[in-house]
């Protein structure tokens, strides 16, 4: 298996894409090398000196001990997954403490957020988004709205006019532990994180392409120089004209703005407009102005990829994230405040198994009651 080979079936894993045959394969390869109990040595975010002594690790594996029987893998695949994944398959330091107690989670089969949503159109009519099947949920003389097997809900315009020149509105709701995909009539692409919302109108009639978003979306924009596509997130707005990039404004955290690809232009109110360009991220300050920051942008998309990043992330960013995807409430014990995280875990693990993870690092611990998780030190 090349590099490229793994990348592609690491993609089709991540994502929910993957054939029983192709999960098998990509569990089998975990099991090989044992990367799950593989020391996290760098503090927090040296990724490059934590990919040198995994390589080292892994080399002594293959040299000293005799491999597990698998046909067909080599030492350069075993290169090829710490940089395709980045370290996904370890989560920050692993030690026990002398004199602390072993960490317990509850077995509570708490699953992980799936395709879900509701689709609130122009009358008011509710329709609940099922991850299964194809469906057709409303045809008009203005637009057709299907869902395929791969949950994605499509727009297709029937009329440039569409409304009879009225704009009418439609709106996706993803709720805790759920997420969803959208295609808009102009092609646009919208991937929609848990606990959210976009408005957005059936065809774009007017001069401009604007949608409305609380939460977390990524969109790939179509291009189209004489209608500008603007996102409007309570006073703040993105606009663009094609281009890739990630918005996060969730009411209680930092609003966020990263840009894959192409040229935003952003502003707050009424105040001046700022130009981000391909890795910049900007985020709103306290004084209500923008900070931009040159990033990794492909992170900011980890959540679409599958995968929980979290980098020196304070305890509470990280279970706010953790909370919203698996539906559950968290509550605070004891000195665990000033506690941050780093490293990389899917997002498709049962959350017991996600918060065992966790609990290696040795910085905190987990209980869970019904759809309570309390944090301890």
């Amino acid at each position: 298996m090349t590099q490229e080979e793994f990348d592609i079936l690491y993609e089709r894993c991540t994502s929910g894409k993957a054939s029983l045959e192709e999960q098998k394969l990509f569990e089998e390869y975990n099991d090989l090398f044992d990367l799950s109990d593989i020391p996290w040595t760098a503090e927090m975010g040296d990724y490059q000196l934590t990919r040198q002594r995994f390589l080292k690790d892994l080399d002594e594996r293959l040299t000293l001990s005799e491999p597990k029987k698998l046909k067909k893998w080599h030492w350069s695949v075993a290169a090829s997954i710490v940089i395709a994944i980045g370290i996904g398959f370890i989560f920050i330091k692993y030690f026990d403490e002398p004199g602390k107690a072993k960490p317990m989670v509850a077995a509570v089969a708490i699953e992980p957020g799936r395709d879900k949503a509701t689709l609130i159109l122009s009358d008011g009519h509710q329709v609940l988004l099922k991850d299964s099947g194809k469906d057709l949920i409303s045809e008009n003389a203005y637009v057709t709205i299907s869902k395929d097997r791969d949950n994605t809900l499509t727009y297709q315009s029937n009329n440039e006019a569409g409304g009879g020149g009225k704009e009418l509105f439609n709106t996706l709701i993803t709720p805790r532990g759920g997420q969803y995909a959208l295609v808009l009539a102009d092609g646009t692409r919208v991937w929609l994180n848990a606990d959210s919302k976009l408005v957005f109108p059936i065809n774009f009639n007017g001069k401009e392409r604007i949608v409305q978003l609380t939460g977390e979306a990524y969109f790939e924009v179509v291009k189209n120089k004489s209608k500008p596509f603007k996102v409007v997130t309570d006073q703040k707005t993105v606009e663009v004209l094609g281009t890739s990039f990630n918005v996060s404004a969730y009411s209680n955290e930092s609003y966020q703005t990263t840009l894959l690809s192409g040229l935003v232009k952003m502003r707050f109110g009424v105040g001046s407009a700022i130009m981000l360009n391909p890795g910049n991220q900007a985020m709103l300050n306290s004084k209500q102005s923008f900070d931009v920051s040159a990033v990794n942008a492909e992170d900011a998309i980890a959540w679409k990829k599958g995968i929980f990043l979290f980098k020196n992330e304070n305890i509470q960013t990280v279970m706010q994230k953790i909370a919203r995807w698996y539906d559950v409430e968290v509550e605070y014990k004891g000195d665990v405040y000033r506690k941050k995280l780093g490293g990389s875990v899917s997002r498709y693990e049962k959350l017991d198994e996600l918060l065992k993870t966790i609990e290696l690092t040795g910085k905190v611990q987990f209980k869970i009651q019904g759809r309570r998780v309390t944090v301890m030190p």
